[in-house]
């Protein structure tokens, strides 16, 4: 396959699947795997088959009980680095995630403001009248 054309950050290794560019052949033949079927990965265990070598690795992990990323702050261990992230920013105290419906509650957490607003959400579903009743 060619590369493209492009400037000095170009990518110049293009999908001919859904036109997405990337930087080197061979990150653009890791990410064409996607378009098959093939998943060479399987998990002894379960038997789950996976694209990625580094997918499998995770997976195992469930079985495994590994939880290889720690937080320097207080030692808490999660199986994945994502996870950890998420949990740094709670000893950060900055709360970038503000209720778009009372304004009054801030989250670290996208999930946590998830939660919150389910909340809001069943308040309101329990004021609605049903639909087929009428207000007198």
């Amino acid at each position: 396959m060619a590369p493209a054309k492009g400037g000095p950050k170009a990518k110049p290794f293009p999908c001919s699947v859904q036109g997405c560019d990337f930087m080197s052949n061979s990150v653009l033949s890791t990410h064409m795997k996607i378009h098959s079927n093939e998943r060479p990965h399987i998990c002894l265990v379960c038997k789950k088959a996976f694209i990625y070598k580094g997918s499998l690795k995770a997976h195992m992990r469930m079985h495994t009980g590994e939880k290889p990323y720690s937080c320097s702050q207080c030692g808490r261990s999660f199986k994945h680095k994502c996870h950890l992230n998420d949990h740094v920013r709670s000893h950060s105290g900055i709360k970038q995630f503000v209720c778009s419906i009372c304004g009054r509650a801030s989250f670290s957490h996208r999930g946590t403001l998830k939660s919150h607003v389910k909340i809001h959400e069943a308040k309101k579903k329990d004021s609605d009248p049903p639909e087929n009743q009428t207000v007198c």
